[in-house]
């Protein structure tokens, strides 16, 4: 089985690494990535896909997905082994202003 390697979103892998690292939580971090990188792949992608274009351990991904789906950012294609946005997704975006 030959497998493709896919990029992540705008190319990188994870986000690099900076000296204000101790601001940040890498949970959350690593959760919006899988968010961004479900949006970059036209909204729908497999565990193995977004283990892949981010670099993050397969069970590391699915742990974080299943938190993002009980929150509703993310939500399972029903019959598919996709991941995709979820509605809570739309709901924060309402609260942008023009």
């Amino acid at each position: 089985m030959d497998a493709t390697i896919l990029p992540g979103p705008e190319g990188n892998v994870r986000p690099p690494r900076a000296s204000a690292d101790r601001n940040r939580i890498q949970s959350v971090d690593r959760a919006l990535l899988l968010l961004e990188t479900i949006a970059a792949a036209g909204g729908e992608a497999t565990l193995t896909e977004l283990a892949t274009r981010t670099g993050l351990n397969i069970s590391t991904c699915h742990h974080l997905l299943a938190t993002l789906i009980k929150r509703g950012f993310a939500a399972k294609v029903p019959g598919r082994r996709h991941y995709a946005l979820g509605a809570r997704i739309l709901y924060l975006s309402k609260g942008l202003h023009a």
